[in-house]
């Protein structure tokens, strides 16, 4: 029973150190390409399409509305940070407070911050 209980949490433990190289499938009206997790720096929604934005600059439009992505991304280090944007926490540059508050990502796009998701984003930075 104890070596059961010591082989799952290994197992456990191994899954979450790859979590940062899985792959998502990602359909566009063209292709369906497969994205590491971790080379996507966002999300931002527009109706029932949602835009990620990729290291390297690249942009893939899907069909799909951005609530069918949060919880799964959830799991690898997004933060939800507004209504319409979904943020890699690995991405994150600094917090800014100019006239209101907005992440700097490392492409150098600015995402603003909802007052209601500031302490959530706070915490998670700072952990």
């Amino acid at each position: 029973m104890e070596n059961q209980l010591l082989s799952n949490l290994m197992h456990f433990l191994k899954d979450n150190n790859k979590r940062a190289e899985q792959r998502i499938a990602l359909t566009t009206t063209r292709e369906t390409r497969f994205v590491k997790t971790s080379g996507i720096i966002r999300c931002e929604s527009a109706n029932n399409y949602t835009t990620f934005y990729l290291v390297g600059g690249e942009r893939l439009l899907i069909c799909k509305p951005m609530f069918f992505y949060d919880e799964l991304l959830r799991n690898y280090g997004f933060v939800r940070c507004h209504q319409s944007h979904l943020v890699n926490k690995e991405s994150i540059k600094s917090w800014k407070r100019e006239f209101g508050d907005f992440l700097l990502l490392i492409d150098g796009s600015e995402i603003p911050i909802s007052r209601g998701k500031r302490e959530e984003i706070k915490q998670l930075l700072q952990s």
